[in-house]
């Protein structure tokens, strides 16, 4: 069902995409590739790392900051960068929760080859190599007031906290994401 429901999204998502812009439909068509192949075979990318987290972080960071950009007409090409490591930062922390049944499933995910501990470590690391290259690419220095929310959402992941259902480090998470790309679309 799951599978039905995202090829269904993805299809209305690539024709509102290209009734926009047609230029779109390339990066439409790669963006359809990595949310299919994350999860069903023969790619099946979320068994292994680091491609879970890499395509993860290409679609959710890179490709909607980037087509975003080529929407509004602005060249986000560094800004996409950043958040393809921003992103890519916090793709663990959906897996925080599943460690046993990844573990038994043979799903190869951070925190299930190192641990949460040092899986926490690894994330903040490569969240503040993102805010490295935002430095050096010149990206406008507003984008350094967000540096707390991806350091607190690794914090959390592996707290007790909830919201609804979910852990609150991975709701903050996936709410950073498009928090992210629309705070950064005032200062680009």
């Amino acid at each position: 069902m799951g599978t039905i429901v995202g090829f269904s999204y993805l299809f209305i998502a690539t024709l509102i995409g290209i009734t926009l812009n047609f230029s779109l439909l390339p990066f439409l068509i790669v963006y359809a590739f990595l949310a299919a192949s994350f999860t069903v075979k023969p790619f099946y990318f979320k068994r292994i790392f680091p491609a879970n987290i890499i395509v993860e972080g290409l679609a959710k960071g890179f490709f909607t900051t980037y087509l975003l950009g080529m929407i509004t007409h602005h060249n986000f090409l560094t800004l996409s960068i950043f958040m393809l490591i921003w992103a890519t930062a916090l793709q663990s922390t959906k897996d925080f929760g599943d460690v046993q049944g990844d573990k038994k499933y043979g799903i190869q995910t951070l925190p299930v080859m190192i641990g949460k501990q040092k899986t926490q470590v690894v994330m903040a690391l490569i969240s503040i190599s993102s805010y490295i290259y935002a430095f050096f690419a010149h990206l406008p220095p507003e984008i350094f007031i967000t540096l707390p929310y991806p350091l607190v959402t690794i914090y959390l992941v592996n707290k007790r906290y909830k919201v609804m259902e979910n852990n609150l480090g991975w709701f903050m998470a996936y709410m950073g994401i498009p928090l992210m790309v629309i705070f950064s679309l005032f200062f680009i």
